[in-house]
């Protein structure tokens, strides 16, 4: 910065205080890219180490590794914007702080916020884009991502099933097998770990997988076998029943990736097949259900407006209390993060429960958060720096 600039040729010139904007947006986004690329990796490093029974299969191929890592993308991508957004915030402008940068704008006349206007235009660029995916490409990707899982746990299954080894890679049951023969089992067991309506305890003397194309399922065609309700505590007499011949399916991709925490039973949905089924719920008379598909709606678009959201109380926050301390930063971005979405939890459950209106509980994290930057820049625009 040029000590010659006076406060009044700032004024005279526009293009002087844009030049200052670009300067300290430039200054974020190299640590955003490197925040970015962190969190991506370190994302795909967990969801690898969860998903390594799978990934790491005895069908695996690399290019299915490929289509995992391409259809998982979007979801990283979603969860690791925001926080590499606030982590490049305090960083960028910390480092301006230490170095006295933001101290010869005051002195020049300028208001720092003036100059972060460029990072405020980056914030709502972000949100845009961020919406954009959670409305179109993440639903889009859980599909795809789904279809594919559920054909390698179909091509894994093969040679996975071990005889006397318990299998637990079905959305709600637990397979052993006593002898395998290819796709022909012996002495199966088959374990419902659902409490309710459940199948309970099943076992057949045969039994034959069944590998359906472009199925998220497969299908076990069994023979002699019993089927024991353990999970019915009544006092009438133990409820079982023996068949002759019967076929069960069994899911596969889709609950084995919600397990996993790599999709979310809704996120398949795009925003407009969120409104339909909340209304045909409500039609229905499924109040409960209606409500909840009502406020993923709404949570679905609160969530693209948190880097908006945290450029305006990220600027006020690096201003106010850092110079140039990364540690601190990184701490006080982590703090941010967790208190961001511990708050957006509970307006959603409580959005769910009826207590509070969809709009309100989706967005009270983003209320509460834009309150507090708005009046940190406040006290940053009266010159009450620490």
């Amino acid at each position: 910065m040029r000590a010659g600039i006076s406060a009044a040729t700032l004024e005279r010139k526009p293009s002087k205080v844009w030049r200052l904007s670009r300067y300290v947006l430039l200054e974020i986004l190299s640590p955003f890219g490197a925040a970015l690329l962190f969190f991506l990796l370190l994302l795909f490093t967990m969801s690898f180490l969860r998903g390594s029974d799978l990934l790491l299969g005895s069908a695996i191929e690399l290019s299915d590794l490929v289509a995992v890592g391409f259809f998982v993308l979007p979801q990283f991508f979603i969860q690791a914007i925001p926080i590499a957004f606030l982590l490049a915030l305090l960083l960028g402008i910390g480092r301006m702080n230490e170095d006295k940068e933001i101290r010869a704008m005051q002195a020049l006349g300028l208001s720092p916020m003036r100059a972060a206007w460029g990072v405020l235009g980056l914030g709502l660029v972000l949100s845009l884009l961020l919406t954009s995916a959670l409305a179109y490409a993440l639903p889009w990707s859980t599909r795809n991502l789904w279809q594919v899982t559920s054909e390698l746990l179909k091509r894994n299954l093969r040679g996975d099933i071990k005889p006397g080894v318990f299998y637990d890679q079905l959305t709600r049951y637990v397979l052993f097998v006593g002898e395998v023969e290819r796709q022909d089992w012996r002495r199966l067991w088959l374990y419902d770990t659902r409490q309710e309506d459940s199948l309970g305890l099943l076992n057949a003397k045969e039994g034959r997988l069944q590998l359906p194309e472009g199925e998220e399922a497969i299908w076990l065609h069994l023979k002699e076998g019993e089927v024991h309700d353990i999970h019915n505590d009544s006092a009438a007499a133990y409820p079982w029943a023996r068949f002759e011949e019967g076929r069960l399916r069994l899911e596969l991709g889709r609950g084995y990736f919600q397990r996993n925490s790599l999709g979310r039973a809704l996120d398949e949905y795009t925003l407009g097949e969120l409104q339909r089924l909340s209304k045909e719920a409500g039609e229905r008379g499924e109040e409960k259900e209606a409500r909840r598909l009502h406020v993923a709606w709404h949570w679905r678009l609160a969530q693209g407006l948190a880097p908006l959201v945290f450029s305006i109380l990220g600027v006020a926050i690096a201003l106010k209390y850092l110079r140039g301390n990364k540690a601190m930063g990184g701490l006080m971005t982590l703090v941010a993060y967790v208190a961001y979405y511990i708050l957006a939890r509970v307006g959603v459950s409580m959005a769910e429960e009826g207590i509070w209106a969809a709009f309100f509980g989706a967005q009270m994290a983003n209320f509460i958060f834009l309150g507090m930057g708005l009046v940190g820049w406040r006290h940053v625009e009266a010159g009450r720096l620490v």
